[in-house]
């Protein structure tokens, strides 16, 4: 075991040079730790052991090498006496190595890693895991057992001098492999030849080899003996080549000399780590040559000399595990980049540019045909693009819909949102002038070729959305049968002589919109030489076939309808073309009715006739019929010339003369037949004209209402109900014989009231045996808070604290902390710079105070009796009574001012004006804002005495801002009519102890009146009318008019022209 083990192992040394295979059987230990807790992981090994399988073949290539030179050595030792003794050092240097040695324990070697690869897929248990880990540990051991006695040479070479050079050729062939370091710098004063012969007698190196010359001038080296190593670093003034290196860590080729890099010679790699970093630029090599390397993991990146040999066809997008990868790739140079065969992964990206020949097969990632690419064929795409092709010649380019089976139905936003509804959202702007044909299957969004010169071949079999074709002067070849195509532009297209559409009309393919289309549009015009067009895909809302100068023939069969949009407007425009209708027989005028030229459809007697034509115009009858039965719609169809126009009988007044009208001249479009806004009906070649309707009904109606139910509404005055002595009556019906509403709790009757709480008076009154026999009686019944409530007032602080409970709405215990350094007692101190706003259901006032002019500020009790007294002063004047400058505007009055408030730092609770306002002013709020002045301003009103003013208040009975606003006092019943007058006066009743009580009436109307609406002047406070809604938060108003419903005066106004249709279809066979 022992003995096997050290063979194993010794090929192991030269495998941790190729690529640090310490760091493998560290990896390796620590997937073993984990799998020893997860036995079924085993087969994330199975990766790094075919890895280690691929670097056992680069060192039993670099055993190969030495072998063949010590083979070549023994040869050369028979030929010449004074070489032969050379040579035979050179051998008996060879055989010191062991050669025959390793090159059985790598035969070993391989035959251990299958046999690892075979336990790691059998490896079912933990004791499993362990031996394997003890055979790992055991390899690990012997390892450094096996450098201290190979005798495999083990330091470092170095190369950088003319002496150095020399030791290094008298080590002649032990340095076939090099344990450790291989770093070579070349001079000018070195001998080249030596130099080479030395590169070439490296064949393995286990650690990283580095090259580097001097000076462009050096002759350069090469490299094609060395077959594996670990980091490679080539910065050579020539051609690169290592044509033997199978085996690589990480390569570095240097860039100091690109231009005299004219190749790159790797074609026996089969394993590297990473390639200059990802991108090989070397825009001066005509060849390169990675023909070998089948994994490569990376988003790699090669340019070239355009018009270079590139040779990766054995490149993969599979790892050496087996499993798919993401292949991306950025190439740009060679003459021919063909890629097939990267069919198992699902994304990357492969850009292609400046490259004569490109075939890509199979690949679902994003594919950028860029600049310089000249022949483009892709097939099996599922994105596919171009991004600046301007060099374009021929494109053949196949997609299909996104298949990713690793994408499960419920992962399907992925398709929704990167790959459209139905696949990749692929469109396609084609902008080259060498472009000569464009061959498209599969799937697009969007196709253009617009000024391409040279195009002359368009062959489309593909679902698609919008195909534009414009101005492309040489196009003689357009094929689109089997394609299934939305929208088509075929425009300025000069060359071609007859374009058939035989497409099918798709709707469903839109990219990311998951909503099929209704319609399509099609605009086929000025397409000078064509002389026959076939269209026959459906379901089109707007056809244009105009300034086609030589279309003499047309087939429209299978064009049938205008697709299923209920709200679409289509638009038919068919002239300028050169449509021929060799006769127009009129055979009847309309003399004999009086409808001479009657062809607005209404009548197709009155106009009888038809149209001899060899055009073809007749195969868009269908069509026309079904554009006609639109309401929307708007047309222009016309024949452009008419050799013979007949009038068979009646002829009319108007000089014409029954038979030919025309004689010796034809009739033309142009000539004879108006403008398509505006066509002559006597045009004999107008076949169907139509203005869509722009007709608007601006009439208006005003003082137009509907019926609005009585609403009676009543105060409930709490404060005169005696609990358990108070009754309230309710009746419905006559004075005389009225039936109770209200309920007792066991019967109905009288409701004596139990309390003055507002609550229970409602729960009680408002009984469900109450609103139910109300509504038997023909009405609703309600009750709830409202009437006579007050508007809570505000009382200013002399001083405040930040101790909780001791300061109030304007600041918190923090914010008054932060004052003072957070110490004593804030004393109210304000100005006449200060101003403050107070607004009660509203309405506001700004007011800034007057000072008598020996004082500068107020303080203290002063400060919060000043504010109070000139602040609700002045609201009063602006709001408070009937009679005030601006009364009229609120709700409120009362004891407002300080003259009459309870203290003098109050502005006591307000009070409606009217109880006729009812519920209206219930809800609204008030609110009071201190708007400091500037330190500046303060030291100037106080001499310099202070820089700061402050001020703290409390509106209504808390701090807390839910009280900011009305108190409920009493209570309002209403009652409203569902059967008409049976609440009117006289047939409902209602007392409190047997007295009337105050009814809420109003003379709001919601028709015509100078109170039928809220103005800015006049809310009417004293007014319960629901017809005036709410205002500024307040109640909708209690009671309402009972009125009839008034249709209004309706004045008739109009704009626009309603539809104008002309039509001679029936004319047509």
């Amino acid at each position: 075991m022992k003995k096997g083990l050290l063979t194993v192992l010794l090929a192991s040394l030269v495998l941790v040079g190729c690529q640090n295979y310490d760091d493998q059987f560290d990896d390796l230990n620590a997937q073993i730790s984990a799998l020893k807790s997860q036995v079924d992981g085993l087969s994330s090994l199975s990766g790094q052991v075919s890895s280690l399988s691929g670097s056992i073949s680069g060192l039993q290539a670099g055993v190969n090498a030495a072998q063949a030179a010590a083979a070549a050595a023994g040869a050369s030792a028979d030929a010449a006496t004074a070489a032969g003794n050379a040579a035979t050092a050179a051998v008996d240097g060879i055989s010191a190595t062991d050669l025959s040695g390793l090159e059985a324990s790598l035969a070993t070697l391989a035959a251990e890693v299958d046999a690892v690869q075979a336990s790691l897929a059998l490896a079912s248990t933990a004791t499993a895991v362990a031996a394997l880990q003890a055979e790992i540990d055991a390899i690990e051991a012997d390892v450094d057992e096996l450098l201290a006695t190979s005798n495999v040479y083990t330091s470092a070479l170095s190369v950088t001098t003319s002496s150095e050079l020399d030791a290094a050729v008298a080590l002649g062939n032990n340095i076939n492999i090099v344990n450790s370091t291989v770093n070579i710098s070349q001079t000018a004063t070195m001998d080249a030849t030596k130099l080479q012969t030395v590169i070439d007698r490296i064949f393995t190196v286990t650690s990283s080899f580095t090259y580097t010359t001097s000076a462009a001038t050096n002759t350069a080296m090469t490299f094609d003996k060395l077959a594996s190593t670990g980091d490679l670093s080539l910065t050579v003034n020539g051609p690169i080549t290592a044509a033997a290196l199978v085996t690589a860590a990480d390569v570095t080729l240097g860039t100091t000399y690109t231009s005299k890099v004219t190749s790159i010679n790797m074609d026996a790699l089969k394993t590297v780590d990473d390639i200059n970093t990802d991108t090989i630029n070397f825009p001066s090599a005509t060849d390169i040559q990675l023909g070998s390397l089948a994994v490569y993991t990376d988003a790699l990146s090669i340019t070239t000399k355009k018009g270079a040999t590139l040779d990766i066809a054995a490149l993969d997008d599979l790892n050496t595990a087996g499993t798919a990868v993401d292949m991306s790739l950025t190439v740009s140079g060679p003459a021919t980049l063909s890629i097939s065969g990267w069919d198992d992964s699902y994304a990357g990206t492969i850009t292609a540019t400046n490259i004569a020949n490109l075939t890509i097969a199979g690949y679902e990632g994003a594919i950028v045909i860029g600049d310089g690419v000249e022949n483009a064929t892709v097939t099996g795409g599922v994105d596919v693009s171009l991004s600046s092709a301007n060099d374009l010649e021929t494109v053949n380019l196949t997609t299909k819909l996104y298949d990713d089976p690793n994408v499960a139905a419920t992962a399907a936003a992925k398709v929704a949102a990167a790959y459209g509804n139905s696949g990749e959202e692929n469109s396609l702007v084609f902008s080259s002038t060498n472009l000569t044909s464009v061959t498209l299957s599969g799937y697009w969004l969007d196709v253009t070729s617009s000024g391409n010169g040279n195009l002359t071949t368009v062959d489309i079999d593909a679902t698609m959305r919008n195909l534009n074709l414009t101005n492309n002067d040489n196009l003689t070849s357009l094929d689109v049968t089997g394609a299934s195509i939305a929208n088509v532009t075929f425009t300025g297209n000069d060359t071609v002589v007859s374009a058939v559409f035989d497409h099918t009309t798709g709707l469903n393919y839109n990219g990311s919109s998951a909503t099929d289309t209704e319609d399509v549009d099609v605009n086929i015009k000025d397409n000078l030489a064509m002389t026959s067009l076939t269209f026959g895909a459906d379901k089109v809302e707007d056809l244009t076939v105009t300034g086609n100068d030589a279309l003499t023939t047309v087939d429209f069969t299978g064009l049938a309808g205008v697709g299923a949009d209920a709200d679409g407007t289509p638009a038919l425009s068919v002239y300028d073309n050169a449509l021929t209708a060799t006769a127009a027989s009129d055979s009847v005028d309309g003399l004999a009715t009086g409808t001479q030229y009657s062809i607005d459809g209404t009548n197709d007697a009155s106009d009888e006739g038809s149209f001899t034509t060899a055009s073809g115009l007749g195969t868009l009858k269908t069509y026309m019929t079904a554009v006609k039965a639109t309401a929307r719609a708007s047309a222009a169809v016309n024949f452009d010339i008419v050799e013979s126009h007949t009038i068979v009988t009646d002829a009319g007044a108007s000089g014409e003369t029954e038979g030919v009208q025309n004689s010796g001249n034809v009739s033309t479009f142009e000539s004879d037949g108006g403008t398509t806004s505006t066509p002559k009906t006597n045009w004999v070649g107008l076949v169907y004209a139509d203005t869509a309707s722009d007709y608007v009904d601006t009439s208006t109606t005003t003082g137009n209402v509907t019926a609005a139910d009585e609403q009676r509404a009543f105060i409930i005055d709490v404060s005169t109900l005696t609990a358990g002595t108070t009754t309230l009556s309710l009746t419905i019906g006559d004075s005389t014989s009225g039936t109770a509403v209200l309920h007792t709790g066991s019967a109905y009757g009288n409701y004596t009231a139990a309390a003055q709480n507002l609550d229970l008076l409602i729960s009680e009154i408002k009984s469900s045996q109450a609103v139910s026999r109300a509504s038997d009686l023909g009405a609703t019944l309600d009750v709830y808070k409202g009437a006579n409530s007050t508007m809570a007032g505000i009382e200013f602080k002399a001083s405040f604290t930040s101790a909780s409970g001791a300061n109030f709405e304007n600041y918190t215990d923090a914010a008054v902390a932060a004052l003072y350094d957070g110490s004593g007692t804030v004393t109210s101190k304000v100005t006449s710079y200060d101003s403050f706003v107070y607004t009660v259901g509203g309405r506001s006032v700004t007011v800034t105070l007057t000072l008598a002019s020996s004082t500068t500020s107020f303080t203290g009790q002063a400060a919060a009796n000043a504010v109070a007294d000139q602040v609700g002063s002045a609201w009063d004047v602006k709001y408070g009574t009937d009679s005030s400058v601006s009364g009229s505007l609120s709700f409120w009055a009362g004891a407002a001012a300080n003259a009459t408030a309870t203290t003098a730092d109050t502005i006591d609770a307000w009070v409606l004006k009217s109880a006729q306002s009812g519920s209206r002013g219930y809800g609204q709020t008030t609110s009071f804002v201190m708007n400091n002045a500037t330190a500046a301003q303060i030291s100037t009103a106080t001499a310099g005495l202070i820089t700061n003013t402050y001020l703290d208040w409390v509106i209504g009975s808390t701090d807390a801002t839910t009280d900011n606003g009305t108190t409920a006092v009493d209570l309002i019943l209403t009652l409203n009519e569902n059967t008409e007058d049976a609440i009117a006066s006289g047939s409902a009743t209602f007392t409190i102890g047997g007295m009337a009580i105050t009814e809420l009436t109003t003379a709001a109307n919601f028709t015509s009146g100078a109170t039928t609406q809220t103005l800015v002047g006049d809310i009417f406070p004293d007014d319960p009318g629901t017809a005036y809604g709410s205002i500024y938060s307040g109640g909708s108003g209690d009671s309402t008019r009972d009125e009839a419903a008034n249709e209004g005066v309706t004045t008739a106004s109009n704009t626009g022209s309603v539809r104008a249709t002309l039509t001679r279809l029936h004319w047509l066979s």
